[in-house]
């Protein structure tokens, strides 16, 4: 992406994991003032998802999406900041039928589950960690589809086509999203009733049953 820039010698500004403090300071004062001919600031995820107020910018880009939904949401609320007056938009791009789709689906899915319920509560069905068997079904699910696929030539669709057919494909997703989180909100469940009085291995509740206490007034 950089080096496009430079090929069209457009004004930017780079951020990354080992960009120095003052010329991260420089860089965001340069992008944020009026008339300012950087008009692209180009981030990592992790580097620029914290510290940082981009809200002069109303367009964001995710090339690249991180396993952890969060720290994407870090970056989309860079533009969505106190002194923001534009309506922001935001862009994920994703190759069809990839790895990287199946990876974004299960982040979604993981993101959904987090917003039903706390973090630390029980759900059905809801895993921490990526599995190598998981791991292992994406590559091969990406590997069938490139070597099942018949097509030769690369055609140029429309960009109006595109985003109208990634509408449709997000807006049903988010559907199915939405069931997820129903589902799991009506079966959810605590392994251990009484886990909320259990503090450092021990039960509160049958301490409480075994002590009597006396107010204090």
């Amino acid at each position: 992406i950089e080096d496009y820039l430079i090929f069209r010698k457009y004004g930017y500004c780079r951020l990354d994991g080992s960009t120095p403090h003052d010329i991260r300071t420089q860089n965001i004062a340069e992008f944020n003032s009026p008339d300012s001919a950087k008009f692209i600031f180009i981030l990592s995820t992790r580097a620029g998802g914290l510290g940082i107020n981009l809200a002069t910018a109303d367009i964001v880009i995710i090339y690249d999406s991180d396993w952890n939904p969060q720290c994407d949401l870090q970056a989309m609320d860079r533009a969505h900041r106190i002194g923001q007056k534009k309506q922001v938009k935001v862009f994920r791009f994703i190759t069809e039928n990839t790895v990287e789709e199946r990876i974004i689906h299960r982040a979604e899915i993981k993101l959904r589950l987090d917003n039903v319920v706390i973090q630390q509560g029980r759900l059905v069905d809801q895993n921490a960690k990526v599995s190598d068997n998981e791991i292992y079904n994406m590559i091969r699910h990406d590997a069938e589809t490139i070597f099942a696929s018949t097509d030769k030539n690369v055609t140029e669709e429309d960009v109006d086509a595109i985003l109208a057919k990634a509408e449709t494909k997000t807006a049903e997703q988010s559907r199915q999203l939405q069931q997820i989180g129903d589902d799991n909100l009506r079966n959810f469940s605590c392994d251990q009733p009484d886990f909320m009085y259990n503090f450092e291995g021990e039960n509160y509740q049958i301490k409480k049953k075994t002590h009597s206490y006396q107010p204090i007034w």
